[in-house]
């Protein structure tokens, strides 16, 4: 018997991803995701939203290298994977607790909106690297529209690995999410908003 605990989280990326290399070699991504629930309040009548929680999110390998290209802050996600929960000290040393899910899967929740899957091609030989990058490349153009002779080249990658690559506008084809409601998570939004409300 593993001990372990499974969970499954919808919720919002609260965050950008975060792309690393560990041991100069397994591709890693890192991104927190938010999430809260409704309970309807009997001494008002009305629903409300509870406190926010936050978790932070890693994929590793194959899975980084396709939620790189795949998902940006506000986006609806749909979370499955191992839950650690750790405790440490801050610099000021204060306790702190940390939530993390080491993800076995992850995608765009479609009950809040589209999005369109491009599988990729495992590559093998010398070029395996330069492969996975022209995936990622072209993974990425898809999400904007783009097909065809219009697929970036290495400029976009470096947009892409340094984390200014083309984000689609809130009125374009990608634009399915609220991005206020995700920074009214974060505590980053100017004015409050309904966290929770259909869009």
């Amino acid at each position: 018997m593993i001990n372990g605990a499974l969970v499954t989280l919808a919720g919002y990326v609260a965050s950008e991803p975060v792309v690393k290399t560990v041991n100069e070699k397994t591709p890693k991504v890192s991104l927190r995701v938010a999430w809260n629930s409704r309970y309807f309040d009997r001494a008002t009548g009305e629903w409300r939203d509870s406190k926010t929680s936050f978790a932070t999110v890693h994929c590793w390998r194959r899975m980084a290298d396709n939620v790189s290209p795949s998902l940006r802050k506000g986006e609806a996600v749909v979370v499955t994977g191992r839950l650690a929960v750790r405790e440490y000290d801050d610099k000021e040393g204060r306790r702190r607790t940390s939530v993390d899910i080491e993800a076995d899967a992850i995608g765009h929740d479609l009950s809040r909106g589209v999005t369109r899957f491009q599988r990729t091609v495992r590559s093998t030989g010398d070029e395996a690297g330069h492969s996975r990058l022209d995936d990622l490349a072209k993974s990425e153009a898809v999400r904007d529209g783009l097909s065809g002779d219009d697929l970036p080249g290495e400029d976009a990658l470096d947009q892409m690995h340094t984390g200014h690559g083309p984000v689609s506008d809130a009125g374009g084809s990608g634009g399915m999410f609220d991005q206020n409601a995700v920074d009214a998570l974060a505590g980053t939004a100017a004015e409050p908003v309904a966290v929770g409300a259909p869009f």
